[in-house]
């Protein structure tokens, strides 16, 4: 069974402290472990980017609620392919905190163009490789 893959970024239009980022995470978890989708969640000063796996139309109708949600600001989305494996597939949702910085370069980055990923795996975008390099960079402080 193929996969879905979707990264969008967005901006908060309320603060998410520590606080009301955990009660999020606490919902989504949950939302996402009857749903079959996992992913990750960079965030950082009021920025967030979001990779969202799973079946094709649980992930699409995520999205569209996601998009919607007047806490965001500024959806973008950057990325939708087919994959043959999830990359986050033990995560039903995890969350790193990570810079602006960072997450501008996600926004910024190429992701119209896939290359080969190294070690001979699937195709993958710049962008999302930059995406897998900075979850395995902050992941050992994940929430």
């Amino acid at each position: 069974m193929s996969i879905n893959q979707l990264v969008y970024v967005s901006e908060a239009t309320v603060e998410f402290d520590r606080l009301r980022l955990v009660a999020l995470l606490g919902k989504a978890r949950d939302f996402n472990a009857t749903a079959d989708i996992s992913g990750v969640l960079l965030c950082g000063d009021g920025r967030f980017a979001q990779c969202l796996e799973g079946p094709a139309a649980a992930v699409d109708d995520l999205y569209n609620k996601i998009a919607s949600d007047k806490r965001h600001t500024n959806v973008t989305l950057l990325q939708t392919v087919q994959v043959p494996k999830r990359s986050f597939a033990q995560w039903s949702m995890g969350c790193v905190n990570t810079s602006e910085s960072e997450l501008l370069k996600l926004r910024t980055a190429e992701w119209e163009h896939a290359v080969e990923e190294h070690q001979g795996g699937p195709e993958i975008s710049p962008g999302f490789a930059l995406m897998g390099a900075l979850w395995k960079q902050y992941q050992s402080n994940a929430v």
